[in-house]
């Protein structure tokens, strides 16, 4: 039996760039680092992921700037929770 290798991308090219530049926007003035996921409430999609610092788009990129924090960086789960509660008192009603 032949496995399925269907690969569906789910990425929005437009909130991806839109998303990329507000961080940086955000945070580069301040000097911090941070990570931003948009994902789709109805199925799960992920629809746009950022991380700064960034890699330049010409020249080598710092160890700081390859890591990809919205996959790998450690955040405290509290905005997370806060969804999950949120999703709890949607299902009781």
């Amino acid at each position: 039996m032949k496995a399925d290798r269907t690969v569906r991308l789910s990425v929005d090219i437009r909130l991806q760039k839109q998303l990329a530049s507000l961080l940086r926007a955000r945070l580069q003035a301040s000097g911090k680092r941070g990570a931003a996921v948009v994902m789709s409430a109805q199925n799960g999609d992920v629809l746009a992921l950022a991380s700064f610092p960034m890699p330049p788009e010409d020249g080598p990129a710092t160890p700081d700037e390859l890591l990809d924090r919205a996959r790998y960086g450690q955040y405290s789960p509290g905005s997370t929770f806060k969804l999950v509660t949120a999703i709890a008192a949607l299902r009781r009603d």
